[in-house]
């Protein structure tokens, strides 16, 4: 039996609200076991990310898909779920994503950093630069951004253009 198109999207929002709730709940109860530390780590990793690729926090996390904002978003992605121990659901609550998005983000760092050695010297750099800035306890949530706008490596190699 099959039901009427009509309920559709209403079924639709339901379920995604149960998800987003199950989430919460799941994260909640997985706090404990994650710890301080965990929640430190990632917070250090945003703070690198974010200087980086000179953006704020706000705009990292919102809702747009540039170019820009979209790569230092599964870099930010990828650099989580090395350096911490959260599961793809938790890093997915955290940056207001569904974890299917946060695996493939980092699928596609993974599979860029095996085929250009350049890029992958340059992630490895950004996460050993977080490795020291967590055990130095050097976190600042909240970055100094110069100029949202200006571009500092924006995950290009030499000769590589972005239209």
């Amino acid at each position: 039996m099959t039901k009427p198109s009509y309920l559709a999207p209403a079924i639709k929002k339901e379920i995604t609200a149960l998800r987003q709730e199950a989430l919460k709940l799941w994260a909640k109860a997985n706090e404990m076991e994650s710890g301080e530390n965990q929640r430190q780590a990632f917070e250090a990793t945003l703070a690198v990310i974010c200087e980086t690729y000179r953006m704020g926090e706000d705009g990292l996390l919102s809702r747009r898909k540039s170019q820009r904002v979209a790569f230092a978003r599964q870099v930010l992605c990828y650099a989580a779920r090395k350096l911490t121990r959260l599961s793809f659901p938790e890093l997915a609550l955290l940056l207001h994503r569904e974890y299917s998005t946060v695996m493939a983000s980092c699928t596609r760092i993974d599979l860029r950093m095996a085929t250009e050695p350049a890029f992958a010297r340059t992630i490895e750099s950004l996460l050993q630069t977080i490795r020291e800035r967590i055990a130095a306890g050097q976190i600042d949530p909240t970055p100094q951004i110069k100029n949202g706008l200006d571009v500092v490596n924006y995950g290009t190699t030499e000769g590589e253009t972005i239209d």
